[in-house]
């Protein structure tokens, strides 16, 4: 009895491990033609990122203590007059810091990632943004350069959909 229990737990993992690559893959093709299209290093680095990104995202439940100092220090340096002030965030993953940074700082925010568990997160990745150019009041990006593949690029990005003046 023990013996097929332990079998029917394997292959019920076996069977996670399958759909969980299946979806990470889908992900990176989702988001592969939008930058370095060619690159298998980039890829390769693309499929790591997916895959962390990934399994922690139904793991996390809480608003993290970076976040919420950090959104402290934003809304100070926020004009006071800001209903109409749009941000973007970065590499948000799910809907708990976008919810912290508008209810703290009253602003409306967008969310940029690999993946999408919200309709306000965009699909996308930081090194070719699917924005216009000065689109934004001010990016919020919190543990997210340290994962760029090529950094110079994603900062031109961020400088590019930021108005100029923005934060």
């Amino acid at each position: 009895m023990k013996i097929k229990a332990l079998w029917l737990r394997f292959q019920d993992s076996a069977l996670s491990r399958v759909i969980f690559n299946a979806q990470v893959n889908q992900i990176v093709h989702n988001v592969l033609p939008q930058a370095y299209h060619d690159n298998e290093k980039y890829r390769d680095y693309l499929t790591a990122q997916v895959r962390k990104s990934f399994a922690l995202s139904n793991k996390e439940k809480d608003v993290k203590q970076r976040t919420i100092y950090l959104t402290g220090k934003l809304a100070q340096f926020l004009p006071i007059a800001r209903q109409n002030a749009h941000l973007l965030c970065l590499g948000c993953r799910d809907r708990m810091e976008l919810d912290y940074i508008e209810e703290k700082c009253k602003v409306k925010v967008t969310g940029l990632d690999l993946f999408s568990q919200d309709p306000r997160i965009q699909v996308g990745d930081m090194h070719h943004m699917p924005f216009e150019n000065d689109k934004f009041d001010g990016i919020y990006a919190c543990h997210v350069l340290e994962h760029a593949y090529d950094l110079d690029r994603a900062l031109k990005e961020m400088i590019r959909i930021i108005k100029p003046g923005g934060l």
